[in-house]
């Protein structure tokens, strides 16, 4: 526990960077830790993000080294996962992943605080399991990468694309399925929806590869079906070729898991939008 308090400590206070890469302002990347807590150690775990790390995540936006903070809790989640949080980190800058946060942002948000109590308390409230880096593809709504102002819930959808076809799945989604959620919105019974492609980690020991995200701001909404009516009016399209469409995504991507989750806590400007609109 020591060890791993003075290198969080390092990284967090001295402002510790790797070689920087070429930015991508042109691009939107969303980071996912995944974050175990212990069963009854979940108000001590949302205290800590919400008195110690909310400030912090708002001083970086303000600075302009990220987007959105965001922490979701499982509602249903996948009975194999170890994690029941989850921390997204919305940026436009691909070097963001190797800077710290800099003592002088920490000292805005914090200027009386004692950072090594702050740690103690972070490290005793949970554990981060695995981290993630993601690319948005597409998005329909007002809220882009991350979720609409109003809505509280989000689906994730985990898919398994053919790795040599994922320009299908990726044209299959905005072709197929990017006039859905937009009929779902005029209907109000969505708020948003989002594509997301897996950076790292990478490698055939990776179940999956792509990531699409439903916003709700209702959760009874969930249950509205999306069925071939609705295919029908989004597309104007004939009963056949809606089969045709159904068709084409069954053989573009397998879905590994689906999950609900609520947004507990959350800053920055929820209107971050993709290069691919």
């Amino acid at each position: 526990m020591q060890a791993r308090r003075s290198i969080l400590l390092v990284l967090l206070i001295a402002g510790w960077t790797l070689p920087a890469t070429a930015q991508s302002s042109d691009r939107v990347f969303v980071q996912i830790d995944y974050v175990a807590v212990p069963e009854g150690g979940e108000t001590d775990y949302l205290a800590v993000e919400r008195e110690i790390w909310k400030p912090i995540h708002q001083e970086r936006v303000r600075a302009g080294r990220i987007q959105v903070w965001a922490v979701l809790e499982a509602r249903l989640a996948a009975t194999t996962s170890a994690y029941n949080y989850l921390a997204f980190t919305i940026f436009d800058d691909f070097a963001q992943l190797e800077s710290a946060i800099p003592g002088s942002i920490v000292a805005k948000a914090h200027p009386d605080a004692d950072t090594e109590v702050m740690m103690d308390r972070t490290l005793d409230s949970r554990d981060i399991l695995h981290t993630e880096v993601w690319e948005l593809v597409a998005t329909v709504g007002e809220g882009g990468a991350n979720r609409p102002e109003a809505a509280r819930y989000e689906v994730l959808n985990f898919m398994l694309a053919p790795p040599t076809a994922t320009a299908e799945y990726e044209a299959t989604e905005q072709d197929v399925w990017g006039p859905i959620p937009q009929a779902r919105i005029d209907q109000e019974t969505l708020s948003g929806w989002a594509v997301y492609r897996l950076v790292l980690p990478a490698g055939t020991a990776v179940n999956y590869n792509y990531l699409t995200i439903d916003y709700y701001t209702d959760l009874g909404d969930y249950a509205e079906p999306v069925d071939e009516p609705l295919m029908r009016r989004a597309h104007d399209a004939s009963a056949a070729e809606v089969e045709t469409m159904l068709a084409r995504t069954e053989a573009s991507r397998a879905i590994y898991k689906s999950e609900l989750w609520n947004v507990v806590e959350s800053v920055g400007d929820v209107r971050v939008t993709s290069a691919a609109e």
